[in-house]
């Protein structure tokens, strides 16, 4: 893939559906530049106030009037992309079942900043594995359709036996809804009939957490 396209699929989704190799090509495309970016990199800071919120919205869809070039984007998403992608691996290196501080680790970094609400989904083999981590939805749960016969479809396609439900609250308040719960149930119910079991649902607000599985209410859904 030549330069261009290789980056725009990059700007596009981020690493999701990248290969490795085309990783280690991206990063290899940076380099260094005799030009002076203090002017540039003190503009944006003023106006979103940290390094955190830059970075944050950098890997936001652009928008007209936004101080972020779209040629400043790729290195400004990659440090957060690379340790996603970190996590990712090595998550997929033991049994998540059990260890639930290595996957609120991974959902932490990879859903802080988002300014709205995604439901993720992982995808486990019979040994509790990572085989797949999936974005089924994106907005509030109660007003986004998570539909449960899709994530199904999902967990066939990947010959999944597990599943962890996965969303974050942009309030920071990670405390669940009768949405949260009710979304839970539905889909707990539709993956038994499938003989797939849903470990947890963990929601993700801020630098906190909350497990459906720590709190029993896994068992009662």
């Amino acid at each position: 893939m030549g330069n261009t396209g290789l980056v725009a699929k990059f700007l596009k989704n981020g690493f999701y559906n990248c290969e490795d190799v085309e990783i280690i090509e991206l990063l290899l495309r940076l380099h260094l530049d005799t030009l002076d970016y203090r002017f540039e990199a003190q503009v944006l800071l003023d106006h979103y106030g940290s390094l955190s919120k830059v970075i944050d919205a950098a890997a936001d869809t652009p928008f007209d009037g936004s101080p972020i070039r779209n040629d400043y984007r790729l290195g400004l998403r990659l440090p957060h992309e690379i340790a996603n992608r970190y996590l990712f691996d090595r998550l997929k290196q033991k049994p998540l079942v059990g260890s639930p501080e290595s996957v609120v680790d991974y959902l932490t970094h990879s859903m802080k900043g988002l300014k709205r609400e995604h439901f993720k989904v992982l995808y486990l083999d019979g040994m509790n594995r990572l085989i797949a981590d999936e974005d089924v939805s994106t907005g509030t749960v109660g007003q986004a359709m998570v539909y449960p016969r899709e994530v199904m479809k999902s967990a066939l396609r990947h010959s999944a036996a597990g599943l962890i439900l996965a969303h974050n609250h942009v309030s920071g308040n990670p405390k669940p809804s009768q949405d949260d719960i009710r979304i839970t149930e539905k889909l707990s119910n539709a993956a038994s009939l499938f003989d797939i079991v849903v470990h947890d649902h963990i929601l993700i607000g801020g630098n906190s957490y909350f497990s459906f599985a720590d709190k029993g209410l896994i068992q009662k859904a």
